[in-house]
């Protein structure tokens, strides 16, 4: 009975086993790495969190709190999404706060001098960030576009 552990532990020790440990380490991350470089598309859930909503805002149908976005990326960047917990955070005072300083702007007469620079501000904003004004707000869009010939 005692024959079999020793022989166990005798090839434990053996060279060949190490070097066989370590080729296949070495093929499967060899193998992990070629699979997580391939490019990838698949819907992922995002859990909805509104925050920052407004006093005055009311959200009439919370329960649709999930958005699904389909996403063609590299395993690389698929890792994050398959670690951690998955949110999309939309924060509603940002909209609020914009809608109203738009209403600002195309309301009050002292604030029509400043339309020119809110625009300016908004096309570097844009610039810099890889962002788009008329696609966020929409409603918005042609005001960018009357007011971008408007002279201070």
């Amino acid at each position: 009975m005692s024959l079999v552990p020793s022989k166990i532990k005798t090839f434990m020790k053996s060279k060949k086993l190490n070097v066989f440990l370590i080729f296949f380490l070495l093929a499967f991350f060899i193998l992990v790495l070629s699979r997580l470089s391939a490019n990838y598309t698949s819907t992922v859930k995002f859990k909805v969190n509104l925050e920052n909503v407004p006093e005055e805002m009311i959200v009439l149908n919370d329960s649709l709190n999930t958005l699904n976005l389909t996403m063609s990326t590299n395993g690389f960047a698929w890792l994050k999404y398959y670690t951690k917990e998955k949110y999309a955070r939309i924060y509603l005072e940002e909209f609020d706060q914009i809608q109203r300083f738009c209403d600002y702007l195309r309301t009050t007469e002292p604030a029509t001098e400043h339309r020119a620079d809110f625009v300016r501000y908004i096309q570097e904003y844009d610039k810099r960030r890889g962002k788009n004004f008329s696609k966020v707000f929409p409603y918005y869009a042609h005001l960018l576009e009357e007011w971008n010939g408007e002279k201070t």
